[in-house]
């Protein structure tokens, strides 16, 4: 089953694009991609729990 996480405020959503495109490019600043990762690892957790009820 595949769930898709969306954000509730538009520049969420621009925001996690710019982080990806960056990261994919290998462009982001330290800062970004500290942001990146810790918010991939949690939205990868976020979907995990949902796919197990808890």
């Amino acid at each position: 089953m595949t769930f898709r996480i969306r954000f509730g405020v538009p520049e969420m959503e621009e925001l996690w694009q710019r982080l990806r495109t960056g990261a994919s490019a290998n462009t982001l600043s330290e800062e970004d991609n500290g942001m990146h990762k810790k918010w991939r690892e949690h939205s990868r957790s976020y979907s995990q729990k949902a796919i197990n009820g808890r």
